[in-house]
């Protein structure tokens, strides 16, 4: 995976597929899905919740935190600054709208921005635990602080995409 990261997104750290046969391909169908940003966040979070239910510091040594880093650091690289020092998220999907087509694209979606803001906790916290990655560990905290809020509308009903207006599927 940080392979095909390094030469399909030219970023840092691990984008993981939504899905991909016994080779090693993705097998994922159309633009969107293939490239979907928010797998590798999800699969971290179940060797976060495994460590934290089991106690087993090797694990997290072993295989939690290089997910977690990896992850975070190709969500680092994907982050871009707005001109008002905000960090976004684009392109993102919302996974029950439009996912095979370009219109099922926008910014900050409510299903990837969590994925990536829990990311970049459970890293931290991880690098923390393991007494490793100071630098990297601050980092990630300071972009907690940048990203922008899950998008709601004025009621708090939250929406697909910062980006669209109301719910418009």
């Amino acid at each position: 995976c940080k392979k095909d990261t390094a030469a399909y997104f030219k970023m840092r750290g691990a984008r993981y597929p939504i899905s991909m046969g016994t080779d090693g391909v993705e097998t994922a169908t159309g633009i969107t899905l293939s490239t979907w940003i928010g797998a590798g966040g999800w699969l971290a979070e179940h060797f976060w919740w495994h460590y934290k239910f089991s106690g087993d510091r090797e694990f997290l040594r072993k295989y939690a935190y290089p997910l977690l880093k990896e992850c975070a650091l190709f969500y680092e690289d994907y982050l871009q600054e707005d001109a008002n020092g905000k960090l976004q998220l684009f392109p993102t999907v919302f996974m029950e709208v439009a996912v095979y087509a370009v219109t099922g694209v926008g910014a900050n979606s409510s299903w990837d921005l969590p994925i990536v803001t829990r990311t970049f906790q459970m890293a931290a916290e991880a690098a923390e635990e393991l007494g490793a990655d100071a630098e990297t560990r601050t980092k990630w905290r300071e972009l907690l602080e940048k990203l922008p809020p899950i998008p709601a509308n004025e009621q708090g009903v939250w929406m697909e995409f910062s980006d669209k207006g109301g719910l418009w599927h």
